[in-house]
């Protein structure tokens, strides 16, 4: 099942190529849902290595 997150993406995504279920659910597995708070960065000095290996 699809999270509800994941359906603006693959609405912008399906704007210029279409994915089955199958391939998005696929897709989708490989991604993690990340909530930031009010200034809060994706990433920072030091510790982006460690966000790439995971």
């Amino acid at each position: 099942m699809i999270d509800d997150r994941f359906s603006k993406l693959r609405k912008h995504l399906e704007e210029t190529d279409h994915f089955s279920d199958e391939e998005f659910e696929k897709l989708v597995s490989y991604l993690t849902p990340v909530t930031l708070k009010k200034k809060d960065f994706l990433l920072s000095r030091g510790i982006i290595a460690d966000i790439l290996l995971l």
